[in-house]
């Protein structure tokens, strides 16, 4: 890689793959600090690897919060040219749904 590239950072871009829910891919992207601070470069490929796998518990909470209670999240670096491209591949699992609860308070004060 050449020097230059080093003494501005590392440019990258994100992909999200696996992933075919709308709603939970746009939580994904907004809680993303990979897809946040992609205009602040990291110094090197170490601290964009730390970055992407900084990501990952944030990631399956959020896929765990949309049903995806199996999901499991994997990040890849590949160069490309003059940048990186970070892809952050999603195996959701099943997504479970919830259709009826109930909430019995065995206490409840009357007034």
């Amino acid at each position: 890689m050449p020097a230059s590239l080093w003494a501005a950072g590392i440019s990258y871009t994100v992909d999200f793959e696996g992933i075919d829910d709308p709603k939970a891919l746009k939580a994904l992207r907004s809680a993303s600090q990979l897809v946040a601070l992609r205009k602040k470069y990291p110094s090197s490929i170490n601290a964009l690897r730390f970055r992407a796998e900084s990501d990952v518990p944030d990631l399956v909470r959020i896929l765990r919060a949309h049903g995806y209670l199996e999901a499991e999240v994997e990040m890849h670096l590949m160069e490309e040219g003059r940048e990186f491209k970070v892809i952050v591949s999603i195996r959701p699992g099943p997504l479970y749904r919830i259709e009826q609860f109930k909430i019995i308070c065995k206490n409840a004060q009357s007034k």
